[in-house]
């Protein structure tokens, strides 16, 4: 897989690869994938309510989107969530901006199928205790700098945090609603 522990407490998943962490309560870690451009990542957060949470993250360029569905059937069966344990996806997808007919800009993926069969893979896998966003971006000309089309699952903060385990989109926090 190639993967990058930065430290002990940070994974970089770079691209065309996958990982997993598990956490403790109060034992912070991240693991995180950036630079993305022409690719789909996809970030699996199972938590528990007494803060216990595994993350699986992967980033898998278009053309090898086949790679990318196999990694992610596969990791499902890690992640089926049991009664007491819900699932958050995040699925961020490479984009285009295209007009409506009303002439009104909006982001199109730029494979629309592939992503379709990214979030049925987790709707199969993880059931009903799943909640699933799909979160379009445009390509960048920097798609290589760290910051930069980010995907990112902290996991593990102090229950006083605005949540224990936390997906980063852009920077945008995606929190689960059922521990909000």
């Amino acid at each position: 897989m190639g993967i990058e522990h930065i430290n002990s407490d940070e994974i970089l998943v770079p691209m065309n690869s996958w990982d997993t962490l598990t956490v403790y309560p109060e034992q912070p870690k991240t693991i995180t994938t950036h630079g993305l451009s022409e690719t789909a990542a996809v970030a699996i957060l199972t938590e528990t309510r007494e803060g216990f949470a595994r993350g699986y993250l992967q980033h898998y360029h278009l053309d090898n989107k086949t790679e990318g569905i196999k990694a992610l059937e596969e990791a499902i069966d890690d992640q089926i969530p049991s009664d007491d344990e819900r699932s958050s996806v995040v699925i961020m997808n490479a984009s285009r901006v295209e007009l409506n007919k009303n002439a009104d800009p909006r982001l199109k993926p730029i494979d629309g199928n592939h992503s379709l069969r990214l979030a049925q893979i987790c709707f199969d896998g993880l059931g009903k205790r799943l909640e699933l966003r799909t979160i379009p971006f445009i390509l960048l000309k920097q798609e290589t700098s760290r910051g930069i089309g980010t995907l990112a699952i902290h996991m593990g903060r102090k229950p006083t945090a605005l949540a224990r385990n936390i997906v980063i989109a852009e920077a945008v926090p995606i929190i689960p609603r059922h521990y909000t």
